[in-house]
């Protein structure tokens, strides 16, 4: 114990850190649950694309596929722009 320092100040600390660990070991579980949820939908969406790409039913047109690429350039493009700004 610290000079000058109350019994009762400590075990209110205690029950502070307590508190505090019990606080972020359910945010840690809740994160994990998060996690589990999402990998799982992406096991499962992973699982059906492949199905169908094997199954020969998986069709994309092309124009989406233009469309994402020339998305994907411009956000790049962008992204260099704004990065560049920052060594100014």
């Amino acid at each position: 114990m610290a000079q000058g320092e109350k019994p009762d100040n400590i075990s209110s600390r205690l029950d502070r850190v307590k508190i505090l660990r019990m606080v972020r070991e359910r945010e840690f579980q809740d994160m994990r649950r998060l996690l589990e949820r999402v990998f799982s939908e992406r096991d499962e969406r992973v699982a059906t694309l492949n199905k169908v790409i094997e199954d020969g039913t998986y069709h994309v047109k092309g124009e989406e596929v233009a469309k994402k690429m020339i998305k994907g350039c411009i956000d790049e493009f962008c992204i260099g722009c704004l990065s560049e700004g920052k060594d100014e």
